[in-house]
């Protein structure tokens, strides 16, 4: 009995999570939602790419220097993933976050993290310490762009 009522409330958690990331993500377009990571040159082996995601869940890759793809990758990522992005970024502040967190050091990257929602856009920029509330959402956009190993090559570039 006890199983049977473990399996119910599993089988009802999983059909929620399920219908929440539907209901996050309906309203969604490229138009309308993205998010971008942005890092930039070093004098040594930096990595350098941009990796978008927009609201349709379409990604794309461009690797540039010191990656393991180089050139222009797309996919997609699945409602899931792009609930989570969208998720974080309503309930962690990011459009209220200080613009410019960089520091005057000569060779320090610059990364960006920019964001376009609902007919607003802002971009963060840091160079030696990345802002702690900024870390989980790098996370998620590397991993939805530059390890997203489902990515294909774009025709452009082939």
């Amino acid at each position: 009995m006890k199983s049977r009522i473990l399996l119910l409330s599993l089988c009802a958690a999983l059909l929620a999570s399920c219908a929440s990331s539907d209901s996050c993500v309906k309203d969604l377009t490229s138009e309308n939602f993205s998010v971008s990571l942005s890092k930039g040159a070093c004098l040594g082996k930096c990595p350098v790419y941009v990796g978008s995601v927009f609201g349709d869940a379409t990604v794309l890759f461009d690797g540039r220097m010191n990656v393991d793809r180089l050139g222009r990758y797309s996919g997609s990522i699945s409602e899931a993933e792009l609930c989570r992005l969208k998720t974080f970024v309503e309930e962690n502040g990011f459009m209220s976050m200080k613009e410019d967190q960089t520091a005057p050091v000569m060779d320090a990257p610059e990364s960006k993290i920019e964001v376009k929602m609902n007919g607003q856009s802002k971009t963060v920029r840091w160079n030696i310490k990345m802002p702690e509330e900024l870390v989980e959402l790098q996370a998620l956009i590397i991993a939805a762009t530059r390890e997203n190993n489902t990515l294909t090559k774009a025709n452009s570039d082939q």
